[in-house]
């Protein structure tokens, strides 16, 4: 009697998806810089770094940041400093306050290049009122800039526009090997 075993590997991937968040919030401790002017460009480094441009920290002392000047029409514009190498499906940007008479125009712009030239994508969108404003990409791609622009009328205050948190959404792909012994 002879005993034949015959081991069989197969090999089989299996995928599943889940939506990952890149998060990025703002505090003392992400600011890079003290700011008390709507002028200046900083960096914030949370989820992500982020480039800050024409926005207001009030030195480092705020969990949010403002855009939009009294008596000054302006843009603010928040951009990812290097590119990002998930495929990002969306964006989602927590509003705290908005004098929304006041905004022009909000849109993103994503870019396989840092000066957004090359194979650019927009998204624009209205704010209404506080809340969640959420950017949907048309083609998520890998290793791209993103990049929010606040266009703002004049206001009658300063910090048209104050923003809490900027969320990059991508969905993962996990692969798992699985080992059939018969």
């Amino acid at each position: 009697l002879s005993l034949i075993v015959v081991l069989i590997s197969a090999f089989s991937l299996s995928a599943w998806g889940g939506e990952e968040i890149i998060s990025n919030t703002f505090s003392s401790t992400t600011m890079q810089k003290s700011v008390s002017s709507y002028t200046d460009t900083w960096n914030n480094i949370s989820g992500t770094e982020l480039k800050l441009v024409n926005f207001n920290n009030n030195q480092k002392g705020w969990t949010y940041v403002k855009c939009g000047r009294k008596n000054t029409a302006s843009i603010g514009t928040i951009t990812t400093t290097s590119p990002l190498t998930e495929k990002i499906t969306k964006v989602e940007v927590t509003i705290d306050a908005v004098t929304a008479s006041k905004i022009n125009s909000t849109y993103l712009q994503v870019a396989s290049d840092s000066s957004f030239t090359q194979n650019v994508q927009k998204v624009i969108v209205t704010i209404a009122e506080k809340g969640t404003i959420t950017y949907e990409i048309p083609t998520p791609t890998s290793n791209c800039y993103y990049r929010l622009t606040y266009d703002c009328a004049s206001g009658s205050s300063n910090g048209l526009v104050t923003i809490s948190k900027v969320d990059f959404y991508y969905n993962s792909l996990r692969e798992m090997e699985t080992k059939k012994i018969n």
